[in-house]
């Protein structure tokens, strides 16, 4: 019995020493795209120095955001406006680019990737394949080695251009998009071709978010200068939070926190909001003259409290929220940078230990009564069940 409890202690340990390590390495990268045409890589888990890991050349066109493979955490794929690179970014640079692709000359823009492409995600369940959205409002699922596969033509389910879009969390087959020059969002099931309509805002909505939290929870900013929450589930809208003085050009879901979320406006505004709290005091924090270049907000998975955006002088900036301190920046681009984005953490279990329909319940409560000691006490058992299903997922892995 002695022999195996030390065993024990030694697995304990060893899963401790583990989980520390994954949380000092995996998710401080951050990848960022630039009118230099460009993708880099940088390493931000140093402290003094943040360096530009890799520079990934094989676009002719700026590419417009990046996306991460859930089945390895080295492969990204980077969407220009008629091309998708894949990357294997532990090969060289040269040898990076592991797949391109691209309409051919002899085929119809419309019969392929129908004008311009501005998002791109691989498929949560097939290693195999990636989803495109196109400007126009096409979606398509591709193969990555045998090019096409499946496609699905406009309209679908919607007429006219989109303004941006979004994929849910832990699935390609559902996706939210904005109409341009209109005021509702669209939520598409793409393989059943049902859609749900959320229309509350009273001007065009440039940004959208899910939370990786609580995936039924979508973020919105919009001209109207107000930031609404939705549960996509139950289509309605359970928050509208007011204070910025300008368009909303970026809204962000912190990864950790799902009751933090961060807004930008084209005024160089940033605001941080904290959904257990009442209307009047949800805006946590509120920074100006950020300088902040392009409709980009990245929280870090590892720390809730680190921010990035990009700035006018072609540089990312890193925000500590809690310190309200901005000293830290990653220079190497020479043109203005697209979009920045964290490296997603390692996913772990989804099912965890919290009810999502409580969750929601109990932050439609908080709106309303503005109490703390429930909201506090179920988020120290949320965290406490984080940690133990890291720990399962390592012990019996």
């Amino acid at each position: 019995m002695g022999f195996l409890k030390t065993i024990h202690i030694a697995v304990i340990l060893l899963t401790i020493t583990t989980l520390t390590t994954l949380k000092q390495t995996h998710a401080q990268y951050i990848a960022t795209t630039s009118d230099d045409n460009t993708v880099k890589i940088w390493n931000t888990c140093k402290r003094k120095e943040k360096i530009c890991i890799k520079t990934l050349t094989g676009h002719s066109e700026t590419p417009l955001s990046v996306s991460f493979c859930p089945h390895k955490k080295k492969r990204i794929a980077s969407v220009s406006r008629h091309i998708v690179n894949v990357w294997n970014i532990e090969k060289p640079t040269e040898q990076a680019c592991i797949r391109t692709i691209k309409k051919e000359k002899s085929q119809e823009i419309s019969s392929q990737f129908g004008k311009h492409l501005i998002l791109a995600a691989f498929n949560k369940k097939d290693k195999r394949f990636i989803t495109t959205i196109a400007k126009s409002g096409m979606i398509q699922t591709w193969n990555i080695k045998k090019q096409i596969k499946w496609v699905y033509p406009k309209p679908l389910l919607y007429v006219g251009l989109i303004n941006c879009a979004a994929f849910y969390p832990n699935e390609t087959n559902i996706v939210a998009t904005t109409p341009i020059l209109q005021n509702t969002i669209e939520v598409l099931k793409i393989n059943q071709k049902e859609r749900a309509i959320l229309a509350k805002h009273n001007g065009i909505i440039f940004s959208i978010a899910f939370s990786s939290c609580l995936p039924h929870i979508l973020t919105s900013g919009s001209q109207d200068q107000t930031v609404k929450i939705w549960n996509i589930k139950k289509e309605m809208c359970i928050r509208t939070l007011k204070g910025h003085e300008n368009c909303i050009f970026s809204v962000a879901c912190n990864p950790t926190n799902p009751d933090i979320i961060a807004s930008a406006t084209m005024d160089d505004a940033i605001k941080v909001w904290d959904l257990r709290l009442p209307q009047k005091q949800a805006c946590i924090r509120n920074f100006t003259g950020t300088n902040i270049g392009h409709n980009s907000l990245s929280f870090n998975p590892n720390n809730e409290h680190i921010l990035a955006f990009p700035s006018q002088n072609h540089t990312v900036k890193l925000l500590d929220i809690k310190t309200e301190e901005c000293s830290t920046k990653l220079s190497g681009h020479t043109a203005r940078i697209k979009s920045v984005t964290f490296f997603p953490k390692k996913q772990q279990n989804e099912q965890g230990i919290e009810d999502e329909e409580e969750r929601l319940a109990m932050l439609m409560e908080g709106q309303a009564l503005g109490t703390q000691q429930v909201l506090k006490k179920r988020t120290l058992i949320q965290l406490l069940g984080t940690k133990i299903c890291a720990y399962k997922s390592l012990l019996y892995r």
